[in-house]
């Protein structure tokens, strides 16, 4: 199916506004404000990616580390299937531990720092030789790796970080110290032109604090010792003026104004800085559990007095003691990027969403792809016929940087054979597989055309 770009006069003027002023948001040619779908992608195939994971490491998270490593493969089969196979890899391991400073409660006190983990975790496996793992393609088509044997292998090698970590799991202030450039252990691991992807495996929520007195069990001001002060000073729901009076609570959201934890917001903030796209460039997925039901329960202490905590949204089954927590405010920095993922934690097999992942990233190098439905400017035709503006970007973020308009296509048996070339249109493209209407933005020049690797492809359509 093939998607008839067709340009009524109020399109029209939207085009031309456009192109005038390419910067500004799109407005439909009706009264309610419509939402723009932007891809951005290099002329040649970006076949560069950085994927981070992000670990928990704490007391309950043994099996759901197996369960990653396990079916790591699942992953790399849905990246090898990519056109001309597996793209080139940066693959980095970090842990949720940032310690609780000196206030003890089993944790040390800077835990992990965010450094890239690529010490050998099981006994006998080989690591890479670097802080990270890179399985790069060279000029000659040949690749050069820092590990031996497979990929699968050397990621469980150092990706099974073990159950020692701190109960105050801290991942967005973990990826953000990893990411931020102080830490020259991490050099390398970032590349500009690569697409960058952070999944996150964990069944707490963030406790990333500002403000690291939140950790201190001697001070009763702030709640009773333990992790559950995360959710009370991080997260505010509809009603609830006492955050540990028992019973289910409604409307849960991150809070921003927290004296002792990070806004979620910061971080979101820092994540899409690092891109100049961030929209298609930056993916993001949790393996953690539902947001709901959130209920705060009683639980006996040591100290023989009752203490609130977090009721799991889901558990293993009946041999799970712990569950997982409502991750609200890791949900909340997933959902701030319009390219995210959420899988499921707690099930017994997860190799359908290590695979669900991989898929994932996959359909992100395919950066033509339309993420969302698009306005149809003729309902009754068949088909989408969308409104969509494209430019060709040379030598883009220069200070010789051109822009150009790219026409629509008007030869629809054969785009090549167009009287305009370069020209664009939006159709089907099976590699869209996941997206709602699988289309693409395909843009066909002359064959015997020679095309400066660096240039980008900038395409707006209106979107529902």
């Amino acid at each position: 199916m093939n998607a008839t770009i067709r340009w009524g006069p109020p399109v029209v003027a939207l085009a031309l506004a456009l192109a005038a002023c390419i910067d500004r948001e799109l407005a439909a040619p009706k009264a309610e404000p419509e939402k723009e779908e932007q891809v951005r992608f290099p002329v040649e195939l970006n076949r560069n990616v950085d994927i981070l994971f992000v670990i928990d490491d704490s007391l309950s998270m043994e099996k759901e580390q197996s369960e990653l490593t396990n079916h790591f493969h699942q992953m790399i089969a849905a990246l090898e299937s990519l056109e001309d196979g597996l793209p080139n890899i940066h693959l980095g391991v970090i842990s949720t531990d940032l310690g609780a400073g000196p206030h003890g409660q089993g944790c040390t006190a800077i835990g992990k720092r965010g450094l890239l983990q690529s010490g050998p975790r099981i006994p006998g496996c080989t690591p890479p030789d670097g802080h990270f793992i890179s399985d790069v393609e060279l000029s000659d088509g040949s690749r050069e790796r820092n590990y031996s044997g497979s990929l699968a292998d050397t990621f469980a090698c150092i990706a099974k970080l073990g159950t020692n970590g701190c109960g105050f799991e801290q991942p967005l202030q973990a990826m953000r110290l990893a990411l931020d450039g102080t830490l020259s252990w991490n050099d390398g691991f970032l590349r500009d032109d690569a697409l960058l992807a952070v999944i996150f495996l964990g069944d707490e929520d963030d406790c990333s604090a500002s403000d690291i007195s939140l950790f201190d069990e001697d001070d009763a001001s702030i709640g009773p010792a333990g992790s559950f002060r995360c959710f009370a000073h991080g997260v505010t729901c509809a009603g609830a003026s006492d955050p540990g009076q028992p019973g289910p609570r409604a409307g849960c959201v991150a809070r921003s104004d927290s004296p002792y934890l990070y806004d979620v917001a910061e971080f979101v903030q820092f994540l899409s800085s690092l891109k100049t796209v961030p929209k298609s460039q930056i993916l993001v997925a949790g393996l953690i559990a539902e947001t709901e039901p959130v209920e705060v329960v009683l639980e006996s202490s040591s100290q023989g007095q009752d203490k609130p905590v977090l009721a799991p949204t889901c558990s293993l089954g009946p041999d799970d003691e712990v569950g997982a927590a409502p991750p609200i405010r890791l949900q909340a920095f997933l959902e701030a990027f319009p390219l995210h993922r959420t899988e499921r934690i707690c099930n017994e097999d997860l190799s359908p969403a290590v695979a669900a992942i991989g898929e994932f990233i996959k359909n992100g190098l395919n950066a033509r792809c339309i993420r969302n439905p698009l306005f149809d400017i003729e309902p009754a035709t068949p088909g989408v016929q969308p409104v969509c503006v494209v430019e060709e970007i040379r030598l883009p973020n220069t200070t010789d940087e051109q822009r150009s308009l790219i026409p629509v296509c008007d030869n629809n048996d054969d785009p090549q054979s167009s009287s305009a070339l370069p020209c664009f249109r939006i159709e089907e493209d099976s590699r869209c597989q996941g997206t709602p209407e699988m289309l693409a933005v395909s843009v066909y020049y002359p064959n015997s055309d020679v095309r400066d690797p660096t240039t980008v492809i900038d395409g707006r359509c209106i979107g529902q």
